[in-house]
């Protein structure tokens, strides 16, 4: 498995989408087959069942709950939250170290 803070990897493999922009695929998608568009409210009932399935994985943040991103799960569960929670890990300790060595930040 290749290495797992390789942000390439990670963009690739864990592509992130907003509700927006599922919205806006979806609705593309039905257009073209001539059907009618979709709101968010029905969106997110189809979110939900996809969660359920396993297929996608809901986050949000501890401080902003009102920032979801939908991953897709291209690897089993368990696999894909350790690769991710190492991610944040990296991006946390990174932002500590220029925090301790005063560097400007633009996170």
């Amino acid at each position: 498995m290749p290495a797992l803070c390789d942000n390439t990897l990670l963009n690739l493999e864990l592509n992130n989408y907003s509700q927006k922009k599922l919205l806006k695929f979806y609705n593309e998608i039905l257009k073209k087959d001539n059907k009618n568009s979709c709101d968010l409210p029905t969106m997110n009932k189809y979110l939900d069942i996809l969660e359920k399935t396993k297929t996608i994985v809901k986050l949000s943040f501890k401080n902003q709950s009102k920032y979801m991103i939908y991953y897709k799960i291209n690897y089993p569960l368990k696999v894909f939250r350790s690769t991710i929670q190492d991610y944040y890990q990296t991006i946390t300790d990174k932002l500590k170290l220029r925090l301790e060595l005063n560097y400007p930040t633009t996170i």
